[in-house]
């Protein structure tokens, strides 16, 4: 049976995890694939094993992005976009309207024209989410004003931007540390005290919460209409427990998880491929990210046949 041609882009191709992205759309037995790929950095780890590689703006900055992104649509004839950052798959969630106008064909790693997909755009509109249907149990608060912070009184908090991602910009806030320091430097992630982070916060929106000090786990989602089709939870066996990544995982099968995650995917009607982070604290289990794409690092369900991508 010939097979049928169909044009992928993937975003991010600097990833540590792309090259398992590349092979798991190989595996198909049904596409004659050519798979494109964009990054921001020019010398891109991975950007070899492309059919074609184009630098591309940072999503951040939306006008250039979008000008960007329409053009490589409609040049490469693009069936099929998975992105691969929470910048991109907001940049989706936005413009929705206008990018399923103009390319009515081009398909995408989650349904865009979802409504229900807002509450991934922040993690203020995610917890707000979760604490309505007591998905979550920690307390939290939304910040802009650094006095508010500076009357807490617990030894330890958390102090992250509610548009962060990829665990980017990050304060553990700890009243006993005299001298600050960096847990990862290329993540600007600290431990400090208060009183070092006051010239470090900005103008945005923060979440404040407490530490969950526990054992991370990953999900990787797949779903149509709120029903999931497919779901594979991965311990972390980390190192650091701010790491944007693990160094090792192992899959394992856990009820509570499986319940929570179910659950946010019915009521939120999804479909398409989601991930999130968790984190089990004190025998509590609370889904601290999510995003609305895959994790870097799906391509681990390919060791047991789970295959999310293709």
């Amino acid at each position: 049976m010939k097979k049928k041609k169909l044009n992928i882009l993937i975003s991010c191709v600097g990833g540590l995890f792309i090259y398992d992205i590349i092979e798991s759309l190989r595996k198909s037995d049904e596409f004659n694939l050519k798979i494109y790929g964009i990054d921001k950095d020019p010398f891109a780890y991975n950007k070899n094993l492309f059919d074609k590689f184009l630098k591309c703006p940072n999503a951040a900055n939306e006008k250039l992005f979008k000008k960007f992104f329409f053009k490589t649509i409609k040049t490469l004839k693009i069936d099929f976009f998975i992105p691969f950052s929470d910048t991109e798959a907001n940049f989706l969630i936005k413009y929705r309207g206008i990018i399923s106008e103009n390319f009515p064909n081009t398909k995408f790693s989650f349904d865009i024209l979802n409504n229900n997909n807002n509450i991934f755009l922040n993690k203020e509109l995610f917890y707000n989410f979760c604490n309505k249907n007591k998905i979550n149990t920690f307390n939290y608060k939304i910040v802009n004003n650094l006095n508010k912070i500076s009357k807490i009184k617990n030894r330890q908090f958390v102090l992250k931007k509610s548009s962060s991602s990829g665990s980017r910009g990050i304060f553990l806030i700890d009243s006993k540390i005299k001298k600050p320091y960096e847990i990862l430097k290329e993540r600007d992630i600290y431990i400090s005290n208060f009183n070092y982070i006051k010239n470090k916060i900005d103008k945005s929106d923060y979440i404040l919460m407490p530490y969950l000090n526990g054992q991370g786990y990953d999900v990787d989602c797949l779903s149509q209409n709120g029903k999931v089709v497919k779901m594979l939870i991965r311990k972390r066996m980390m190192y650091n427990k701010f790491m944007y990544y693990s160094p090792g995982h192992k899959i394992i099968k856990n009820k509570i998880i499986k319940k929570k995650i179910t659950q946010i995917i019915k009521l939120c009607k999804f479909s398409g491929i989601t991930t999130f982070d968790i984190i089990k604290s004190k025998n509590s289990y609370n889904v601290i990210d999510m995003a609305a794409r895959p994790s870097g690092s799906v391509a681990i369900g390919n060791l047991i046949g789970y295959n999310f991508i293709i």
